[in-house]
């Protein structure tokens, strides 16, 4: 029924001399044209990060995980994934690392993927090592005259 298509082009991976065939069918008949060519820059890899989660209270030797996905190279893991900390710095390479004791505190903790053209794409999570310091707030007692 629909006269018009949306495609999404950053399904389709990268590429200078990229062609499209569309077919059409009104389940007897069919048609196509061919679109192209034309030029689709290069994406930026999709990253997640898998373990710890973001807002979480982990130990000082919290393993990390993480994905990451390119759209021209496919899953990347390796040097092409590497983890940093906002305290701490560089802590490894790879989709799963196991850093040296981090430091106390509130970290940022980040993955970033390079594909083989030299793009980045970036992770983050918000993480506490240590102890959680629970601070009481104390309500003021109101006394009250009772009959």
């Amino acid at each position: 029924d629909a006269t018009t298509f949306d495609l999404d082009l950053s399904e389709i991976p990268a590429g200078e001399q990229v062609w499209v065939r569309i077919e059409a069918s009104d389940g007897f008949n069919v048609g196509g044209a061919d679109y192209g060519p034309f030029s689709l820059a290069n994406h930026a890899p999709e990253v997640v990060i898998h373990t710890p989660a973001n807002g979480a209270v982990i130990s000082a030797t919290q393993s990390l995980a993480g994905f990451a996905y390119d759209r021209e190279d496919g899953q990347l893991d390796g040097r092409a994934l590497s983890w940093a900390s906002s305290i701490d710095g560089e802590l490894g390479a790879g989709a799963v690392v196991f850093p040296d004791a981090l430091s106390e505190g509130w970290h940022t903790l980040t993955l970033t993927a390079t594909d083989s053209a030299g793009t980045l794409g970036t992770a983050s999570v918000s993480v506490t090592v240590g102890d959680v310091v629970w601070q009481r707030v104390y309500l003021p007692l109101v006394l009250r005259n009772f009959p």
